[in-house]
């Protein structure tokens, strides 16, 4: 017999919440583990025209969704700075988690939804999508498996590009209290997060930080020098200021060769006896806009979470992954701000 679907509540009904809705919608369709139940908005208005478009239910209140039985799991899409609090209401509820990037805004906060999730004993974890693609994972393996011989170092370029618009327009993107920084803590988690499921973990940190085009009061540019736990060393450039904007780059060597992913894709792989993977490079991406942003990633992540409900194991993405991210960026932060290197 198979089990019914798990009910989800979102709550946040900003951009980043239409990727949900559609993500769920899709696998509902599909005839999936998961479907849309009901959303939350501190703006009833907002709320309530968001649940009439997807027929779903309409709550004033974080608290008031979770207090609906119908409702077993619950993804947080609000502003940054709101993510801990919101999902710990959730946590002490006993509903299944997932929480948009970031985690937290600081170490501290992350500890303590860790601590949450493992006392409720559900599952919880951090939305970092770009994990799921094909080329991220069979990178992932061929590096598991030592095809590259021993790293050597990681180069990961993140030059977008951000309308003024974007800040201006908003109440708490490029704020220190609500965004937790600028272009690392914003726009560069995602890649600080494949860098680190890739290479592993970091353990020194050396970085520098400087806001030179947009009026805002974090970095908009930021770089950083890295040492591994491997003893790889890498490099790390991130920005909002750079007009047109362009793919996220990564370029991984080691001792037999090295690749280069591009967005989602392959764009360069020099493996001596390894045929390249046939893995499409993506053609929509973030760059210039947060719209550009594809959906198959949040399927996938949305279908593993749902079924790692069902059968009582971890997700993919864990709150410890999303905590190792937060870490490094702040670390990168507390090094600009001291001109010291930062042992993690």
């Amino acid at each position: 017999m198979n089990k019914p679907a798990i009910g989800f509540g979102i709550v946040g009904c900003g951009m980043i919440a239409r990727w949900h809705a559609a993500a769920l919608a899709a696998i509902a369709q599909a005839g999936g583990a998961a479907h849309l139940t009901g959303v939350a908005d501190q703006d009833c208005a907002r709320a309530t025209a968001f649940a009439a478009e997807r027929n779903v239910r309409a709550y004033s209140s974080v608290a008031d969704l979770v207090a609906d039985a119908q409702i077993q799991a619950v993804c947080i899409c609000t502003p940054n700075g709101t993510h801990a609090e919101m999902a710990l209401t959730a946590l002490r509820a006993g509903k299944h988690v997932l929480i948009e990037k970031p985690l937290a805004l600081c170490v501290e906060d992350c500890d303590k939804l860790i601590e949450e999730a493992r006392r409720q004993n559900v599952c919880a974890g951090v939305v970092s999508q770009l994990r799921f693609g094909e080329a991220i994972q069979a990178v992932r393996a061929l590096l598991q498996s030592e095809g590259l011989g021993r790293m050597i170092c990681a180069e990961l370029s993140m030059r977008y590009h951000r309308e003024s618009a974007y800040y201006q327009n908003s109440t708490w993107h490029g704020t220190r209290e609500m965004d937790g920084g600028g272009a690392l803590m914003n726009q560069g988690i995602h890649g600080i997060d494949l860098l680190l499921h890739l290479m592993g973990p970091a353990q020194q940190v050396w970085g520098l930080a400087a806001t030179r085009v947009h009026s805002i009061p974090v970095e908009d540019t930021a770089v950083a020098a890295l040492r591994f736990a491997s003893g790889a060393l890498g490099t790390v450039v991130a920005t909002t200021a750079s007009a047109p904007g362009y793919p996220r780059r990564m370029t991984l060597t080691g001792e037999r060769g090295s690749i280069t992913l591009t967005e989602d894709g392959l764009s360069e792989w020099q493996v001596p006896g390894v045929a390249m993977p046939n893995c499409a490079r993506m053609e929509a991406h973030g760059a210039a806009s947060p719209d550009g942003i594809p959906l198959h990633g949040h399927i996938a992540q949305l279908t593993d979470f749902a079924q790692a409900i069902r059968h009582a194991r971890p997700c993919a993405v864990t709150l410890e992954d999303g905590r190792r991210a937060v870490e490094l960026i702040t670390s990168i932060y507390a090094a600009a701000h001291t001109g010291k290197m930062v042992h993690l």
